[in-house]
């Protein structure tokens, strides 16, 4: 590798790091918004898990998923950023400034998270959105 194709690879980020972010926090949602809809009513009511699922079957399949937009956008752009950027960061680290492996990568995925950390109020749209008192208030 010359020293230009060093640093236009360093300047490219590539993009399927953070395709496979955006898909991976995507399937955690999907696959994992059901049970955590379930943990949230067991704490918001103080009832029991089969108090919680009975609760959810009452009010259908639709009303399951109802809400899921909010941590649906901030897992999926969140993992899509820490993904992405840590690779970024990695190669930086590594092949940009002569870091070692194991230094380049202590220090991406420190940076990762501190840049992933910037989308942390969808969670409170979510939590809201989760708690029937404020269901008419929010759209999904």
């Amino acid at each position: 590798d010359s020293y230009s194709d060093k640093q236009t690879k360093l300047r490219k980020p590539d993009w399927h790091e953070f395709l496979a972010g955006y898909l991976a926090g995507s399937i955690n949602i999907i696959v994992t918004f059901p049970i955590n809809k379930t943990m949230f009513r067991q704490q918001l009511h103080g009832i029991s898990a089969l108090e919680a699922v009975n609760q959810l079957k009452r009010e259908g399949m639709i009303s399951l998923y109802r809400g899921i937009l909010p941590p649906l956008l901030q897992k999926s752009c969140s993992y899509s950023l820490m993904f992405g950027c840590y690779d970024q960061y990695r190669r930086t680290f590594h092949d940009g400034l002569g870091f070692g492996y194991t230094t380049s990568m202590v220090l991406s995925a420190i940076l990762a998270g501190c840049t992933e950390a910037v989308l942390t109020p969808f969670e409170r749209v979510q939590t809201l959105m989760l708690d029937a008192k404020y269901g008419k208030e929010f759209k999904n």
